[in-house]
């Protein structure tokens, strides 16, 4: 397997940044991975807060044991961390696909020869 196809299917499939390692860009490829594993934290740690306050309302009575209240109650938590959850989806995608670009340009630059 090519080098180049090594470090693009890395950056798809593993984290974005992780195909850089292997053309010794390790600065590069901290920077893309914590460009996705920031906001993949936000992402969850938001949703688990509110996640976990839904279930203390449950067991504490405020929201009926009903699979209808429950969903609403589902449906309103999402519709209020919208915006969050959008923001991180875009830079998590953002991250991705540029960091996929960044190392096919790096692997371009490399096998380009000298003139």
């Amino acid at each position: 397997m090519k080098k180049i196809l090594k470090a693009i299917l890395l950056n798809a499939f593993v984290v974005p940044g992780a195909g850089h390692f292997l053309y010794q860009r390790t600065i590069s490829g901290i920077v893309f991975a914590m460009a996705f594993i920031i906001p993949l934290g936000v992402l969850f740690s938001t949703l688990l807060v509110e996640i976990n306050q839904l279930i203390l309302q449950i067991q504490n009575g405020y929201i009926p044991f009903d699979i209808n209240e429950i969903t609403l109650a589902v449906s309103e938590l999402l519709s209020n961390k919208q915006q969050t959850m959008n923001t991180c989806t875009y830079i998590m995608a953002g991250s991705w696909l540029l960091s996929i670009v960044d190392t096919y340009r790096i692997s371009r630059a490399q096998n380009t020869p000298s003139i």
